[in-house]
């Protein structure tokens, strides 16, 4: 049987043909997505983002280490990954020097350090903190260790989890020091 429609116009069937890839595309979106596809969509093109005036970081061990950066350490077991990150832990809220001897030394500025451990027996990171010469007294270094917290049958740190990631930086805004 002969269609009693009228052909559409290429430029109708165009139309058609996108706002239906378009409804198919609006309908994918989760509801958690919407805000973030703006976010996406509002975004500068990389010109605009070069000519931006953005705060200089600051650093908190001299060319080395700037404050909101990240810094992971990886080795073996055993070669003392605990200890450098004490080590810098101490000399960053301290405001102290960081490996001093013949090869130079990295000078820190003095900010608050939260230390996050989830793995070693709470006895052993108290004695490291020990032979640290931690000075007694209100300290800038905050200790959230798991075991201690599982001790005390409280939450133990999951940053993974979002909500452990934004817990942990509102009280680093609350506590810059």
């Amino acid at each position: 049987c002969p269609s009693s429609k009228t052909p559409l116009t290429d430029k109708e069937q165009i139309r058609q043909e996108v706002e239906a890839a378009t409804a198919k595309e609006k309908a994918e979106y989760s509801p958690t997505a919407a805000p973030h596809v703006a976010s996406i969509e509002s975004c500068p093109d990389a010109c605009a983002f070069i000519d931006m005036d953005l705060p200089q970081r600051e650093w908190l061990i001299e060319n080395l280490l700037c404050s909101g950066q990240l810094a992971m350490f990886y080795a073996k077991a055993g070669v003392g990954k605990t200890w450098l990150a004490l080590g810098i832990a101490k000399a960053v809220s301290s405001g102290s020097t960081l490996f001093s001897g013949p090869t130079g030394k990295y000078q820190c500025a003095q900010a608050g350090v939260l230390y996050i451990d989830g793995e070693m027996p709470a006895i052993e990171m108290q004695q490291r903190l020990r032979s640290l010469d931690i000075p007694m007294g209100p300290s800038p270094l905050k200790l959230l260790s798991s075991e201690l917290l599982s001790i005390e049958e409280k939450p133990i740190p999951n940053i993974t989890t979002g909500e452990w990631r934004d817990s942990i930086k509102t009280f680093l805004r609350n506590h810059p020091e």
